[in-house]
């Protein structure tokens, strides 16, 4: 996963920044260096992203209903 991949799927899950970063239990700029390719994503980090991804997408796709 990409950093812009990572971003598009953290806001596709509907969390900010500081939320993931809670979410993940690292810091705020981790998230950004993550988000712009400065540091790599770990797996476990880009698997549950992806995940919350989908379970946003599908709720936004019910609200819409």
């Amino acid at each position: 996963m990409t950093g812009p991949q990572f971003r598009k799927s953290r806001e596709a899950a509907g969390l900010t920044i500081a939320q993931a970063s809670r979410d993940f239990g690292v810091n705020y700029t981790t998230i950004w260096r993550w988000e712009t390719d400065r540091m790599p994503i770990p797996k476990l980090a880009a698997d549950r992203i992806s995940q919350l991804a989908q379970i946003g997408d599908k709720s936004s796709r019910e609200r819409k209903r």
